[in-house]
């Protein structure tokens, strides 16, 4: 019974490890600008995701007018305008800038919503007060 108890013991112990382990990195990932920079702003990633805009939003908004004549029409339009955006020098920097805007107005949204809990106030069910939204004017502006 003790050796039962003991290992119990050993893997809540381990869990609990684990746990605060995933905890720490994430707070650093989201609380320091480097990490999300390094993983989306540059290298390997960033050049999957400047080749994969420019289908990925040309198919979406074909399917989203969902008019059969006109989507081969809106696909080719909206690839080669998002294509042509993501090819221009300021690109980088702007989507740099992007990232930066989404890391630190999440953080700000997750600390307002932490106040909120220690104040004691209720948080709905159905709330979106820390979800994600991306802040892309950067890359807006350099379409401009």
């Amino acid at each position: 019974m003790r050796n039962f108890l003991a290992v119990i013991l050993a893997i809540v112990a381990g869990l609990t490890a684990s746990l605060g382990l995933i905890a720490w990195k994430l707070n650093g990932v989201t609380h320091q600008p480097e990490p999300v920079q390094d993983i989306l702003g540059s290298g390997e990633a960033a050049d999957q995701l400047k080749a994969a805009v420019p289908d990925a939003l040309g198919n979406m908004a074909s399917e989203s007018i969902d008019v059969a004549v006109l989507d081969e029409a809106v696909n080719s339009a909206v690839s080669s305008a998002a294509q042509h955006v993501t090819s221009k020098d300021d690109f980088d920097e702007a989507w740099a800038q992007s990232l930066e805007q989404t890391r630190t107005g999440w953080v700000d949204q997750i600390d307002s919503l932490q106040e909120e809990m220690d104040a004691g106030e209720p948080i709905a069910d159905n709330s979106t007060d820390a979800q994600l939204q991306w802040h892309l004017d950067p890359v807006a502006e350099v379409a401009v």
